[in-house]
C-alpha cells in the first residue's frame, strides 16, 4: 500500500496543479473559484484507478454525473469515454493522444455557482471500444480480469458535502 500511495503521489501532485490552472481559467467568470480549492480540499480529493471487469455488455458505465466540483480524467486505456456538453446534447466520444487529460465540471459546481453557471456538469458514460487510447495498453496478463482502465481525479472543493447518489444518475 505504501509503494502504491507514492506512485500516486505524483500523480496527485500534478492533478492538482492541473486543478489551481482550471479554477485559475473559471476566475473570470467565478470570483473566488480559486479558493475552493485549498490544500485541505485537495488533499481530501481522491485519484481513483478503476478497472472495468470482461463481460458481454456493451457499457461499463451508466450514464452519470459525477459528484465532485471538476473532474479529471487522467487517462484510460480505451476509447469510449463519452461526454455530453451540456443537459439537451447527445453524449459525444472523447477521442485525445496520450499527452492530454479530460476536465469536466461534476454537480458540485453547479451547487456551488447555481444553474446558470456557463459551466454545467458533464453527463457521461463508458462505452465498450475495442481501440486503445494512444500510448495505452493492458497487459496481455492483466486483460484476463481488467477490460478496461481509468485514472480520475475528482476535486471536491471545500465543505464537501456527499450528495445523494441517485442524484449524479438523474439527467
Amino acid at each position: 500500500v505504501i509503494k502504491l500511495n507514492d506512485a500516486f503521489l505524483s500523480i496527485y501532485q500534478k492533478a492538482s496543479e492541473l486543478i489551481i490552472k482550471v479554477a485559475s481559467l473559471i476566475e473570470e467568470t467565478h470570483p473566488g473559484i480559486r479558493n475552493l480549492f485549498d490544500v485541505a480540499s485537495l488533499a481530501a480529493s481522491p485519484v481513483r484507478l478503476l478497472f472495468y471487469h470482461p463481460s458481454t455488455t456493451n457499457q461499463f458505465g451508466a450514464g452519470h454525473y459525477d459528484k465532485s466540483k471538476l473532474t479529471i480524467q487522467i487517462a484510460e486505456s480505451h476509447e469510449g469515454l463519452r461526454v455530453a456538453p451540456n443537459k439537451d446534447s447527445p453524449l459525444q466520444p472523447i477521442v485525445r493522444d496520450a499527452n492530454m487529460a479530460v476536465v469536466f465540471p461534476g454537480r458540485g459546481l453547479r451547487e456551488t455557482f447555481g444553474d446558470n453557471t456557463p459551466y454545467p456538469p458533464g453527463w457521461h458514460d463508458i462505452i465498450r471500444a475495442a481501440k486503445f487510447n494512444q500510448g495505452r495498453t493492458v497487459p496481455t496478463k492483466a486483460a484476463e480480469v481488467c477490460a478496461r482502465w481509468a485514472l480520475i481525479f475528482f476535486a471536491n472543493g471545500k465543505d464537501f458535502v456527499m450528495p445523494d447518489k441517485t442524484l449524479m444518475h438523474t439527467r
